[in-house]
């Protein structure tokens, strides 16, 4: 349980760490016209708790098990299972940075490809202990990532 937290962390402070030294938050709330992202800690400690169990069903409980259902229906062959499951974990860990696209746009183009590849990297991370360990660490990272990018760190 400890793990996946601690990775979360670090992913975590990071993100702060790039925005600290970047300012590119600013960018992206004036692009949406407010003057920061987010609002205060209460309401964030509970927005962000509960999203990540979201975020895990939709990107990995429902569309890697489901596809890898009808594979492994189709072809009965254990190597070729596991290298299903981690194109799925690929191209699922695409859909959130290809989501925030629009956003990214208004952050140079380095600082953009960088943060794209933090967020598939985050992804990609908890497609691996949800394979490995199941639902609840792969929820259990994005619950530290989020702790210390939208908790704590209030930009």
């Amino acid at each position: 349980i400890l793990f996946p937290i601690l990775i979360g962390f670090g992913i975590g402070a990071l993100m702060v760490a790039i925005d600290l030294s970047s300012g590119y938050t600013r960018l992206i709330a004036a692009r949406h016209g407010v003057s920061r992202q987010y609002t205060d800690f209460p309401s964030m400690f509970f927005v962000f708790t509960s999203a990540p169990i979201i975020v895990e069903v939709v990107y990995r409980l429902f569309l890697i098990p489901f596809l890898l259902w009808i594979v492994s229906k189709v072809i009965q062959n254990d190597k070729v299972q596991r290298f299903v499951f981690w194109v799925l974990a690929i191209v699922t860990s695409l859909l959130e940075p290809l989501g925030m696209y629009p956003d990214l746009q208004v952050v140079p183009g380095r600082l953009a490809i960088l943060l794209a590849l933090i967020y598939f990297g985050i992804n990609l991370t908890q497609a691996g202990f949800f394979r490995k360990h199941g639902f609840l660490a792969a929820i259990l990272v994005r619950m530290g990532f989020y702790f210390i990018w939208h908790v704590l760190y209030i930009h």
